[in-house]
């Protein structure tokens, strides 16, 4: 789970939102979201892309974006993103 949390943190880190109104994360979060997960060298593209779609389920740009801002404030991550982190862990692979 540690190995997982470093791209996570620094994809929040690069979070850039666009329009809302849309299913999943918008182009831009997507893509940063990947290039930061793929940057660390311990996950693959499809890994790192499982993962956001497992974030895609559980968060809206809106939300995610609120997430960011309480990551950046507090350098915690909320138990309810940790356990979402998890489980896309386990269904996505280790």
């Amino acid at each position: 789970m540690r190995v997982l949390l470093l791209p996570v943190i620094a994809f929040c880190g690069l979070l850039l939102v666009g329009c809302g109104g849309q299913e999943g994360f918008s182009q831009e979060v997507a893509a940063n979201y990947m290039r930061a997960c793929t940057a660390s060298g311990q996950s693959s593209a499809a890994r790192c892309h499982c993962i956001m779609t497992a974030l895609e389920k559980q968060y809206t740009d809106a939300e995610f974006r609120a997430l960011d801002t309480q990551i950046q404030s507090t350098l915690k991550l909320p138990d309810l993103f940790v356990q979402t982190l998890a489980s896309a862990n386990r269904q996505c692979g280790t």
